[in-house]
């Protein structure tokens, strides 16, 4: 929606396995362009997992956090206050929210 369909993946899943990553996203092999989102944030705002799918959906263009990655991301229209809101709960939990995501 946000990428104007430029972005292919092959699935988008709940996995329970992530200790401190949100989400996640393969690249090349059996696995490409699977992504996997930490069941942790089930509970959270709907605007923050959609981030979360678009942060790793953004990384099938762009591989790092490269400036183009993150201008590439600010797409999607509730980045700055999704990032707000992991910021909040790093914060709350001694975290450095990059290493989140």
């Amino acid at each position: 929606k946000y990428f104007d369909s430029q972005l292919s993946w092959h699935t988008i899943r709940w996995v329970d396995n992530m200790a401190h990553r949100l989400g996640s996203c393969t690249s090349g092999g059996a696995t490409d362009g699977d992504i996997r989102i930490s069941d942790r944030i089930r509970p959270w705002p709907a605007y923050v997992i959609d981030y979360i799918v678009a942060h790793e959906l953004a990384h099938r263009k762009y591989p790092n956090h490269s400036p183009e990655f993150w201008e590439y991301l600010s797409r999607y229209p509730q980045t700055e206050r999704a990032r707000g809101f992991i910021e909040g709960v790093a914060y709350a939990q001694g975290m450095d929210p990059d290493s989140l995501i």
